[in-house]
C-alpha cells in the first residue's frame, strides 16, 4: 500500500508539473 501511495504522489506531482508547464507555455 505504501508503494501505491508513493506512486500516486509521484503521478499527481507529474500531472501538476505538466499543468504548470502548459500554463507557462501559454504565457
Amino acid at each position: 500500500f505504501a508503494t501505491l501511495a508513493t506512486r500516486m504522489e509521484q503521478y499527481i506531482q507529474g500531472q501538476s508539473r505538466d499543468l504548470v508547464d502548459q500554463a507557462y507555455t501559454k504565457f
